[in-house]
């Protein structure tokens, strides 16, 4: 038995997930909930997915947080959702710079340079980063953690990072050995800090977050008992004081919440799709994901919507909706789309979508035709034009099986009419009449494993093996491919002079092959 839910409409779709529970959200880190329980797995490890220096990495509200051995870094982006609806109101090329980006430092003044960094409590959670066509640069497998903490960040000191719900807690833990005074913490980067009722208030350009005042306690086998305590402000550094009576009989505990209230809506911007389902009741979805990226330097600054990417992000939850199994970014420097998915009866995942990616990964020989320069979606541009992409994943999540570009010299997998769009006036085609239509196709499986497609495009050289392009607007194809992706069977263009496309197909018990779209042509074919 398999299913999938084609992107019919943007609204419908979310409506689906949220019903059944699937989706909060796409988060550019791949930290998800599900069903509202929280997800354990919320510190991922780096496994070449980000700079060397960092060691782990997770999501806040209003972008990501990088921990270092000497260094906190956050880094705040302003969200395109947020700037959605202005879009349409800037002439194409006046906002292509105008993404704000904001990076705050905290860093571990004279600590060690030689600090042991750990996760603690593994998620079964797995994260696969397939980015880019060169096969060594890919992540797989990627572990996630409820904690991370450094040992000896001090002499006598240690560091515990965890969560709580979307604050980030830290646990400095003074040994016996360790010394309160030789903590020294020190901000940079941000266009305030000050001290307001007990708490830190750390001002950036595109809002603000607090540490509110630290709790602090003795931990004696267990056993807590309060020590009064309070931050102390020169400048931009930090210390601790303690105040009252107390003595030294066990390790003291600092524990300070960071709040980020100021910082609304999800991590990075994010779209849902598509989703779909296997023999096992187990869930999937696909959306668009985007991430604020490490910065290099702190403070302000500003990164480009044309420049950006927006990736494939992937979900498999368990039957119930509440376990998270693997979650994966597939892309390339430009953008894609996911159209459809469908599980196989190995339990296999296909994506069908559309890239812009000239360096897509792809597992064949197959090369990137492109197409013209073009904007589909406000804020989701496709600098070199668009090919149709299907990938397959194995179904623990843990390789890429196989990935294929399809498509021809114009742009393909894009519900549009080539030569008239223009950004300004947003001429679409006939056939695009709701929110998402332009991203719309469909795939399917055969009890044999092998692969069809319905989706439309605008090649006249797109890769048939039936019969020839008609001349309109753009046409229907139609294409069957090996079990693995390593090539093509058959295709053939559906269409007349006009405007046609095709959405979804279907199979019977005899193979035959129905599909079903949209046409403005009065000669489709077969039509009486």
């Amino acid at each position: 038995m398999r299913a999938t839910i084609t992107h019919y409409n943007h609204r419908l779709v979310n409506q689906i997930l949220n019903r059944t529970a699937l989706l909060a959200m796409f988060h550019a880190a791949c930290i998800f909930q599900a069903a509202g329980e929280k997800n354990p797995g919320s510190f991922i490890e780096n496994k070449g997915q980000w700079p060397s220096q960092v060691l782990y990495a997770t999501d806040i509200p209003g972008g990501m947080l990088y921990i270092e051995r000497s260094r906190l870094l956050y880094a705040f982006q302003e969200s395109v959702h947020q700037r959605h609806g202005q879009l349409s109101k800037i002439a194409p090329g006046d906002h292509k710079s105008a993404i704000k980006g904001h990076a705050v430092e905290l860093k571990f003044m004279n600590g060690n340079d030689k600090v042991t960094v750990r996760g603690l409590g593994v998620s079964p959670t797995i994260f696969n980063y397939w980015i880019g066509n060169e096969p060594a640069k890919w992540v797989q497998n990627a572990r996630a953690f409820e904690s991370v903490e450094l040992d000896d960040v001090y002499p006598g000191i240690n560091l515990k990072l965890y969560k709580n719900g979307e604050s980030i807690k830290y646990d400095f833990i003074v040994t016996t050995k360790g010394k309160i005074e030789d903590i020294l913490l020190e901000y940079s980067g941000m266009e305030s800090i000050k001290l307001e009722n007990k708490d830190l208030t750390v001002g950036t350009s595109l809002g603000q977050f607090t540490e509110m005042e630290p709790y602090a306690y003795l931990d004696k086998d267990g056993n807590k008992k309060e020590v009064k305590c309070n931050f102390s402000l020169q400048g931009n550094q930090i210390t601790f004081e303690t105040s009252g009576s107390w003595e030294r009989e066990a390790s003291l505990v600092i524990d300070p919440l960071i709040v980020f209230s100021a910082y609304s809506g999800s991590t990075a911007d994010n779209w849902g799709n598509t989703a779909t389902y296997d023999n096992s009741g187990n869930l999937y979805s696909a959306g668009i994901v985007s991430s604020s990226g490490y910065p290099v330097k702190t403070g302000a600054y500003q990164t480009s919507f044309a420049g950006g990417s927006w990736d494939v992000g992937i979900m498999k939850f368990d039957s119930a909706g509440t376990q998270l199994i693997y979650a994966t970014y597939l892309g390339g420097s430009a953008s894609e789309t996911p159209q459809s998915l469908v599980v196989n009866d190995a339990g296999e995942l296909l994506i069908l979508g559309t890239t812009s990616s000239r360096n897509f990964p792809v597992t064949n020989a197959s090369v990137f035709g492109g197409g013209d320069n073009f904007e589909p979606m406000e804020g989701v541009p496709y600098s070199n034009g668009s090919d149709l992409f299907v990938s397959m994943l194995s179904a623990d999540g843990k390789k890429l099986q196989g990935s294929t570009y399809l498509g021809g010299s114009n742009n393909d997998g894009i519900n549009f009419i080539s030569g008239q769009f223009d950004t300004r006036t947003m001429v679409e085609s006939p056939l695009c009449k709701n929110y998402g239509d332009q991203f719309r196709g469909d795939i399917i499986t055969d009890k044999d494993g092998y692969i069809y497609i319905a989706s439309n495009t605008t090649s006249s050289d797109f890769p048939s093996t039936v019969n020839t392009y008609a001349g309109g607007s753009h046409e229907g194809i139609i294409v069957k491919l090996k079990p693995d992706l390593s090539g093509i069977l058959w295709s053939r263009y559906l269409g007349g002079s006009g405007t046609d496309a095709a959405y979804s197909l279907k199979q019977d018990s005899v193979s035959n092959i129905f599909i079903a779209g949209g046409t403005t042509s009065t000669d489709f074919p077969g039509i009486n």
